[in-house]
């Protein structure tokens, strides 16, 4: 059973008619969110996606969004935080996954989808000179998940879902410069932080080799690219 649909939904597609397992991929998806209807309205599809499903495993996808010092106190990841608690206090068995910045096509505000059509379109960019993304294709999203459900591993509790490549958003910007062969508009701000990732539950398992890659985030950017063609 799938609930959503968007980017994660679609690629889960192949649990749709999987009644024991409810894969929760709806609500707010963009970090700047600051609606409390919005936020309301998940919280309201969530209550009753867990009430109605019946699926012995209930998945919801939170964001790694809570490591980051400049978003931590957002009202969009106090929300997801709050979310991962319904989740906790009302299934009896599930799985928290906490994506990264996910890469693929999507009609959402993405990390990815704003450098990439502010380059096309010559707009001008304004990026946090000290912050660091983590970039992960939807993809192994897809394998990572799958593999954990399919082996048991980690029922009932968080999972951290990222890359082992932090990059500056600047760097982000070089490697999409490379493949459109264009030079981006911007100018950097003297802030930004950091984010760090706990990936150990993932980083050994096999459905996670392609994330080791030494080309990893120039390898999804040009998969992303080819997609949008």
């Amino acid at each position: 059973m799938i609930i959503g649909d968007g980017l994660i939904a679609n690629s889960f597609s192949n649990y749709k008619d999987i009644k024991e397992i409810c894969i929760f991929a709806s609500g707010v998806s963009n970090s700047k969110e600051t609606s409390k209807i919005n936020f309301l309205r998940e919280e309201s599809l969530l209550l009753k996606s867990i009430l109605e499903s019946n699926a012995k495993v209930f998945v919801y996808f939170g964001t790694c969004s809570v490591y980051d010092k400049m978003s931590v106190d957002s009202k969009y990841v106090k929300h997801k935080l709050r979310m991962e608690k319904l989740v906790e206090d009302n299934c009896i068995n599930y799985y928290i996954f906490r994506l990264s910045q996910v890469v693929g096509i999507s009609k959402n505000s993405t990390l990815v989808n704003y450098l990439y059509d502010s380059i096309i379109n010559d707009k001008h960019m304004y990026i946090n000179k000290y912050s660091t993304r983590n970039l992960i294709y939807i993809g192994d999203v897809l394998n990572i998940v799958s593999y954990i459900i399919k082996n048991k591993i980690y029922l009932n509790e968080v999972i951290n879902i990222a890359s082992v490549h932090n990059i500056l958003v600047s760097d982000v910007i070089k490697c999409i410069e490379k493949i459109l062969q264009k030079k981006a508009k911007y100018s950097t701000l003297e802030i930004g932080s950091s984010l760090e990732i706990d990936i150990a539950k993932i980083v050994n398992i096999e459905a996670s080799k392609n994330i080791l890659k030494k080309n990893y985030v120039m390898s999804i950017l040009n998969k992303y690219h080819l997609a949008r063609k």
